[in-house]
């Protein structure tokens, strides 16, 4: 089977139209299980007078298992960073931070951090009942002004 005859199977599957095993649509890309269905096909459709090579059959299943191992590998680096990013709001519960604002007055808020937590897919403190970035703290602890 030819690169062409792959390409036209490709541009068979519409975009957005594939779902994963929970019924969600994915969000990026083809997966393991997209290839291995690829793969029959062009094993099933070759041509008997001049069949795969071996080789390149590895080397295909070999850069697709390399490229998944690295896509499961980055999201747990990320589930990392995220844990990580957490605990170190959590620390901060109960010491007094200065937090810039993004307002007209520009005004640094002052107080006790109360709770961490995630908001909009950000990891937070509270301050007096409401969340802050951990990008917008400008200091941590008491500075005597």
């Amino acid at each position: 089977m030819d690169l062409n005859s792959i390409g036209n199977y490709l541009g068979a599957i519409k975009p957005g139209s594939v779902k994963d095993e929970g019924g969600a649509k994915k969000t990026g890309g083809l997966g393991m299980e997209d290839f291995l269905q690829l793969f029959s096909a062009q094993l099933k459709y070759q041509d008997m007078s001049s069949p795969m090579d071996n080789s390149e059959m590895m080397n295909q299943l070999t850069q697709v298992s390399s490229v998944t191992a690295m896509e499961t590998m980055t999201e747990q680096m990320d589930s990392i960073v995220r844990m990580t990013t957490l605990t170190y709001a959590s620390s901060m519960i109960g010491k007094e931070i200065t937090i810039s604002q993004d307002n007209v007055l520009d005004v640094p808020v002052k107080g006790i951090v109360t709770g961490a937590g995630v908001y909009n897919n950000e990891p937070c403190v509270y301050v007096n009942g409401t969340a802050y970035s951990l990008s917008k703290i400008m200091v941590v602890g008491n500075t005597n002004d």
